[in-house]
């Protein structure tokens, strides 16, 4: 079995981006080892089993290094995907500003930020979409939270918090309840109320790609707050 080592530390919603692909290399027969940043550890191999997750420091300074240094030297890998374009040290910087930076603008030369990294394992975008069939669902924690948050049949759900820090955006959702999301729980554990939202509101960070790839069907509200780059969309978005 092939080894293959993954450069991507962080964040969470680069994480949940690239599960489908990791599913896809495992499925080939391969044998994932990916280091990510020890706080983001319980929420992932909660719901996957296919990946080999390594914990390292949460330092944006030394993590690529540390993380070359375990595949190579700890788990001796036989390849390894530096997909960390704009992490200091990481060897896909300089293609992914070449490549427009995570911007694209039609010309066909340019490349979201998904798309570089789906580009450089050599996988179908379209397979980011897979998400919600290459996790394990725990329907148990799902309801329970569930029960707990949801009162009126028809509300909304926000995600107005992100690595920066809280955004102050005001809704008045008059006729049903609005549920402000909180990092208390699993992300995962979010899915049925998710699925079963009249709206959802997010910031573009990583609740915006879990959506997105999760391919939810309520009404969906992004603000391109803190960052501008756009992922590739399938899903219908109001863009504010």
């Amino acid at each position: 079995m092939k080894k293959i080592g993954i450069i991507q530390p962080g964040s969470i919603g680069d994480i949940m981006l690239l599960l489908p692909a990791m599913k896809y290399l495992k499925d080939q027969g391969n044998h994932i080892i990916w280091p990510i940043y020890e706080q983001h550890l319980w929420m992932f191999t909660e719901v996957v089993d296919y990946i080999t997750f390594i914990p390292v420091k949460n330092d944006v300074h030394t993590v690529i290094n540390e993380s070359n240094n375990l595949l190579k030297h700890i788990y001796k890998v036989n390849e390894i995907f530096d997909l960390a374009a704009t992490f200091p040290n990481s060897t896909a910087t300089d293609e992914y500003v070449k490549c427009g930076d995570g911007n694209a603008d039609g010309s066909g030369e340019t490349e979201t930020f998904d798309m570089f990294k789906y580009r450089k394992l050599n996988i179908p975008i379209d397979v980011k979409w897979n998400l919600k069939h290459v996790i394990k669902r725990d329907l148990t924690a799902e309801t329970l939270l569930y029960d707990k948050l949801v009162k009126h049949s028809k509300y909304a759900v926000a995600f107005l918090s992100c690595s920066k820090g809280k955004y102050d955006i005001k809704f008045d959702f008059k006729d049903g309840q609005l549920i402000e999301a909180t990092e208390d729980y699993n992300m995962f554990h979010w899915i049925k109320i998710l699925e079963n939202a009249h709206t959802i509101i997010t910031l573009n960070s990583g609740p915006f790609i879990f959506v997105e790839c999760l391919n939810l069907q309520a009404k969906k509200i992004i603000f391109k707050i803190p960052n501008p780059k756009m992922q590739l969309l399938r899903n219908k978005w109001e863009i504010i």
